[in-house]
This record gives C-alpha cells, sequence and structure tokens, in this order.
C-alpha cells in the first residue's frame, strides 16, 4: 500500500502525464478520462443504440491487465514522450515497489501497483 508521500507524489505525476496521453484518446473512450463518466457513456450508448440502428453491443474486460503489464515494454512506451528524470525515476520505484501477501513480500516483474492515488480531476 503506497504512503501518503507516493500518494501526493503519484499524483502530481498523473497531473503531469495526463495532458501529455490525454490527446491521444478518442472521444468515444470514457474509461478514468477527466470529464468523462460511467454515466455519460451509457447516455451515448443507449442513443447510438437507439437512434442509429446499433444492433451489436460488445462488452469485453481486459483479464488482469494492470497486473500483467510488462515494465520493459511500459519504459519504452515512456520513452518516446517523458524524458524528465525525476519522472521517470518515480515511476521506476514504484514499479519496483514490493508486494505484501499474506505476511511475505514480492518484487514483481510484471504489472503495475494499485491502491495508489485515485484522481479522477486533474484541473
Amino acid at each position: 500500500m503506497p504512503t501518503v508521500e507516493d500518494k501526493l507524489l503519484q499524483t502530481a505525476v498523473t497531473k503531469i502525464l495526463t495532458p501529455i496521453y490525454e490527446q491521444e484518446f478518442h472521444d468515444c473512450s470514457y474509461g478514468f478520462r477527466q470529464g468523462k463518466s460511467q454515466h455519460q457513456a451509457l447516455e451515448k450508448l443507449s442513443k447510438e443504440v437507439s437512434f442509429f440502428g446499433i444492433t451489436y453491443v460488445i462488452d469485453a474486460d481486459m483479464s488482469d491487465y494492470f497486473g500483467s503489464i510488462n515494465h520493459q515494454r511500459l519504459r519504452e512506451f515512456l520513452d518516446r514522450r517523458i524524458k524528465d528524470g525525476v519522472i521517470r525515476k518515480m515511476i521506476d520505484k514504484w514499479l519496483k515497489a514490493g508486494v505484501l501477501e499474506e505476511g511475505r513480500i514480492t518484487y514483481p516483474d510484471k504489472g503495475a501497483p494499485q491502491g495508489g492515488s485515485n484522481i479522477t480531476d486533474t484541473q
């Protein structure tokens, strides 16, 4: 579980990274984005189905997505846009953090820690 200090730093890093990557998302993407909610997604879906003749809706869930993120590929992805050494060090620290389960600490080589900052408004 992240400390209060880690949560504050994660929030700060999120505020820096969000504008950099937000431009890549399509307007129809609602997951965990500023100004977008599950209620808006359902309203949009309802309109599309009702007024535009959509006949199929596919609901997909990526099983264990955050638990299976490849650290090296994530670093390569970040290399494309994030050059700030302080931010990169913080992300590496969070990726390398141990996980305490049932009294044992493990250091996974894949996956991203969860339960950190949970911000929905970055302004």
